[in-house]
């Protein structure tokens, strides 16, 4: 088990909140256009990482 995926990917979901937070602030749309796609990007890297991690190590 690679711990570094695991730190990686909290570094990421926190990145992910600081998207949401940027696009919910924002005065701009360009600015909350750019902070939703961080978030929704930092989520499906999220995501991917738990589906790797629990994945099953045989062959079947």
């Amino acid at each position: 088990m690679n711990i570094g995926k695991f730190i990686g990917g909290g570094v990421l979901a926190i990145v992910g909140i600081l998207g949401l937070f940027l696009s919910a602030r924002s005065h701009d749309a360009a600015f909350s256009l750019f902070g939703l796609l961080l978030f929704v990007f930092a989520i499906l890297v999220v995501f991917r990482f738990i589906t790797l991690a629990t994945a099953p190590k045989g062959g079947h």
